[in-house]
């Protein structure tokens, strides 16, 4: 658990579980086995980045929760060829992106992406049901992304690395 009186730059964390406290503000690379759990009311300051690799559990998943704001990138990879495993990211209601969103398997998607998404198929939960591949009250923008963004290299773009920041 990362407590939201934690102050933390330019730090990364890699563990099985992470959870990070309603209310933090920070700079982190994330890397989780199997959950990662980002809390209400965040800054996650660029450059984040988010991402559960290779899960070993049955319902790996990614969420951010309501009225948070992430300023890198978000990645699921789970290349499991089981279909008991089904890997998932959430983003609430209110919470925004800046930068990429990479799941390899559902996303469900209430706020909105100034960037780009790749991912398997989306995901719609209301009170009464689950729809698949159905968008509501979601906003993708990809040319709202600055042209000073430096991603992840996830996507392996050729001759746009970027200086990010200098450490001292």
């Amino acid at each position: 658990m990362v407590r939201k009186t934690a102050q933390l730059d330019n730090i990364i964390l890699y563990a099985p579980k992470i959870e990070i406290e309603d209310g933090f503000t920070g700079s982190l690379q994330l890397f989780a086995c199997d959950t990662l759990l980002v809390g209400e009311k965040c800054t996650l300051r660029f450059p984040s980045f988010i991402a559960v690799m290779e899960p070993t559990g049955n319902r790996p998943i990614i969420e951010i929760k309501k009225d948070t704001r992430i300023l890198g990138d978000v990645v699921m990879l789970s290349r499991s060829e089981s279909k008991h495993i089904i890997a998932e990211c959430r983003v609430g209601s209110g919470t925004s992106v800046s930068g990429t969103i990479f799941c390899e398997g559902r996303l469900e998607l209430n706020g909105s992406v100034s960037g780009q998404i790749y991912c398997k198929s989306f995901l719609l939960r209301t009170r009464s049901s689950e729809y698949e591949n159905h968008l509501l009250n979601a906003n993708i923008d990809g040319r709202s992304l600055s042209t000073y963004y430096a991603g992840s290299l996830i996507c392996k773009k050729q001759g746009c690395y970027k200086q990010i920041e200098t450490l001292q």
